[in-house]
């Protein structure tokens, strides 16, 4: 009992050093540039959908619904620190409520040029899910992953990688991985995104968190594979390969 006592003040006092050195980065960023209101930017979304349908046997139904509300607004404070926060609500029947989707402060680093610093909540970047069909694709329902992490992240002219850390929602403790690599280029009038991807994690995404053989079993790690080819508005092909461990290990105590 003493020995985990011990270990964990030892744990709260190296979280509170992490969150004073991330708290005395930020103060003097904000210090370190002249006074001023930060820059705002909202954005929204709202989406109405409506059907109708009819079955073989001449029945019909038809409904309107309110399908999704966003809210969004991001604080611009200086050139390197800025912070935003998304408000989404989803038609969800009797469980439908408003939530933070996103919650993130994003700190430049100056020493190194195009990389970055994001902390909260946020969706980290495993894949690519983008897509100008009206459903989801199914690679977005299984492994689109929102966690608070912390993530470091690096953009130049073409290549871009990120790596980040994060604690789940299916465990309590600080080891989930990532990391993605890729990079962005002109072929012609056909802009490509082509990319890697790995978690440690694969059962903490948004859906199969609500498995209970996932939640229960070992941590199953996935990686995954991308292709994006967009002309102008339209996206004309899109690939994600999406690979895990056998199912069968997840079971697993």
């Amino acid at each position: 009992m003493k020995g985990e006592i011990i270990k964990r003040h030892g744990q709260n006092r190296l979280a509170r050093g992490v969150a004073l050195a991330l708290g005395g980065a930020l103060a003097m960023t904000v210090t370190g540039a002249q006074a001023q209101m930060p820059e705002l930017t909202w954005s929204g979304l709202l989406e109405i959908e409506a059907g109708w349908a009819e079955d073989y046997e001449g029945g019909s139904g038809s409904d309107l619904n309110l399908a999704t509300v966003e809210l969004g607004l991001e604080a611009r404070f200086n050139e390197l620190l800025s912070a935003r926060v998304l408000l989404l609500y989803e038609d969800d029947g009797e469980d439908s409520e408003v939530e933070v989707d996103e919650a993130v402060i994003s700190l430049g680093l100056p020493a190194m040029p195009g990389a970055y610093l994001e902390v909260g909540r946020q969706y980290v970047p495993f894949g690519r899910f983008e897509t100008a069909l009206v459903s989801d694709p199914l690679a977005l329902d299984l492994a689109e992953t929102r966690e608070t992490a912390a993530l470091l992240g690096w953009e130049g002219d073409q290549f871009y990688g990120a790596a980040w850390v994060f604690s789940g929602d299916t465990r309590d403790n600080l080891t989930g991985v990532g990391v993605n690599l890729g990079m962005a280029f002109d072929a012609g009038p056909v802009e490509m995104d082509l990319g890697v991807a790995y978690t440690s994690a694969l059962g903490d995404s948004d859906t199969l968190q609500e498995v209970d053989e996932v939640v229960e079993g070992k941590r199953v790690g996935g990686y995954n594979a991308y292709a994006t080819a967009v002309h102008g508005v339209l996206v004309k092909s899109q690939r994600t390969r999406i690979k895990q461990q056998p199912l069968k290990n997840v079971a697993e105590g």
